[in-house]
């Protein structure tokens, strides 16, 4: 009797290769497409964050009936907070941050305690501590300025009737990356209201 030597035939090394083949295609076509989409995502994920946070800090100075700032660090080089009293509690991470020093991605919402004195909200509470934007997305062109008192941040102050203060007509926040994704920057348009658009 003849045995039937094909019946237990696996793969033969040119079939493996050709699956072998077809996988690296489509890892070519599909992984550049899935990285840009997840760079992408940290993006917007950070855009909601801030356009969030700053409807939330005109909500507080409306609801408290105390001005409310959103302080921003734009400058490349990090922005150095240590003449702010009571002093900002900073992250731990990055580890090489220096010291005293708010990163480029990151902003802090003050409280508005005496008329002239400006508090850090503290870490536990809505909107406390450092905000953080993802650490590959950062501030670009922001034409808030500094108020006073002068602290190296640029300042969106929200008055208790919701409306911005020593703005004339429209500022812009912008948002940015430098990863290769399709729309790298987006912008955030606020209106003397205190109202806020975010486009890309």
């Amino acid at each position: 009797m003849k045995s039937d030597r094909n019946a237990s035939r696996g793969y033969s090394l040119a079939e493996l290769l050709v699956v072998v083949a077809m996988i690296g295609i489509i890892s070519l076509v599909t992984v550049p497409q899935f990285m840009s989409m997840f760079r992408s995502a940290k993006v917007r994920s950070s855009l909601r964050a801030f356009t969030g946070d700053s409807r939330a800090a005109r909500a507080r100075a409306v609801g408290r009936h105390k001005p409310v700032r959103l302080s921003i660090c734009n400058a490349a080089s990090g922005c150095d907070v240590s003449s702010i009293t009571p002093a900002i509690t900073l992250p731990a991470k990055p580890v090489d941050r220096p010291a005293n020093t708010l990163l480029r991605h990151e902003y802090v919402v003050f409280d508005n305690t005496t008329g002239t004195t400006w508090v850090p909200i503290p870490p536990g509470q809505p909107l406390g501590g450092v905000r953080q934007m993802d650490d590959t997305v950062y501030f670009g062109n922001v034409t808030f300025t500094d108020a006073t008192p002068t602290d190296n941040l640029l300042d969106i102050t929200f008055l208790v009737d919701g409306t911005i203060a020593a703005l004339t007509s429209t500022g812009t926040v912008v948002i940015r990356t430098d990863a290769e994704i399709a729309k790298p920057v987006m912008t955030v348009d606020f209106n003397r209201t205190g109202q806020l658009q975010a486009r890309d």
